[in-house]
């Protein structure tokens, strides 16, 4: 469990906003997300995408520091989450190979 808690710790003190808009961070995905287009491996590609779009939903509906819990921040949270683990299942054994 505190092991847990320190990961939590250390991801609410990481500024995400400025690590997505780190040009190296950038060109990284832009190529894993081309290359997995190109290898037509559409799970991937889709795992690429959810992996960044679940970072600007993380950092603008989690609380940071001591900030109360705030059920409507919660409740997007859930329902965005609910929806990008759909596109992962859809594109991993639906669509999947």
């Amino acid at each position: 469990m505190e092991r847990i808690l320190a990961l939590i710790h250390q991801m609410r003190e990481l500024n995400w906003v400025e690590t997505i808009q780190n040009p190296y961070v950038i060109a990284a995905i832009v190529v894993l997300l081309a290359l997995s287009l190109w290898r037509k491996a559409y799970a991937a590609a889709a795992l690429i995408v959810v992996v960044v779009a679940f970072i600007p939903l993380a950092h603008y509906t989690l609380p940071k520091g001591e900030e109360e819990i705030d059920v409507i921040k919660v409740a997007i949270f859930a329902g965005c989450s609910a929806i990008l683990g759909g596109i992962l299942i859809y594109f991993g054994f639906v669509k999947g190979k």
